[in-house]
């Protein structure tokens, strides 16, 4: 499976996202809507695209390439091929083409610095009360976290904390022009602020 010339793909279970970044000095970087990379602390990475069966597919050659520990891990989540291989994984690694698409955990991370960024240039002041790391939110903000109601549960928690917990409430109450604004919530003080810039409708669509 060494070569790149056979062409042969992979098939692994989703779980193996979430194993490989709870070890230490893994992450994830997303290449489009449904193509990624899992990155070691090596920087070693392995590409990845999501089929229809919702498998993890890899060209068979790259998981050749790793460790033989990496290579056991990996091995750990096989299955049998089911589903074809996703078009996006195919025109960014045959054909050399990737395509323009975006993953949602990408543009829920960037909406969130743009917002920040605009606030403090328009407003002249900090959007959020303290900063995150954002290569470790990528392990948790993501898909493969929710699979059953509960785990489905934690990752609404966790995209709250990062994003309605962390809104700096002192500032945008000095900022909204609200006549109860003492009884607003954290995202309701920040769209009615939104609403004076775009207008109640957008503002109400963008929450």
């Amino acid at each position: 499976m060494n070569s790149e010339d056979v062409g042969r793909w992979l098939r692994f279970r989703s779980s193996i996202v979430n194993e490989l970044l709870s070890i230490r000095g893994f992450s994830i970087k997303w290449f489009s809507a449904e193509t990624g990379a899992l990155i070691s602390a090596s920087r070693n990475s392995v590409n990845f695209g999501l089929n229809a069966a919702d498998l993890i597919t890899v060209y068979a050659c790259d998981i050749a390439r790793l460790d033989s520990w990496k290579q056991h891990v990996w091995a750990a989540h096989n299955v049998v091929p089911d589903g074809k291989v996703y078009s996006e994984l195919l025109a960014a690694q045959v054909r050399a083409m990737p395509t323009e698409t975006y993953a949602v955990e990408f543009l829920f991370f960037e909406v969130m610095k743009m917002l920040e960024g605009v606030f403090k240039e328009k407003l002249g002041v900090s959007l959020f009360s303290y900063d995150i790391d954002f290569n470790e939110a990528n392990k948790s903000i993501i898909r493969f976290a929710s699979r059953v109601q509960a785990s489905l549960l934690r990752l609404a928690k966790e995209i709250v904390r990062l994003f309605s917990e962390r809104l700096n409430v002192r500032e945008l109450l000095k900022i909204s022009t609200h006549s109860d604004k003492e009884k607003l919530g954290s995202n309701k003080l920040l769209q009615n602020i939104l609403a004076k810039k775009m207008g109640e409708e957008k503002a109400r669509k963008f929450f």
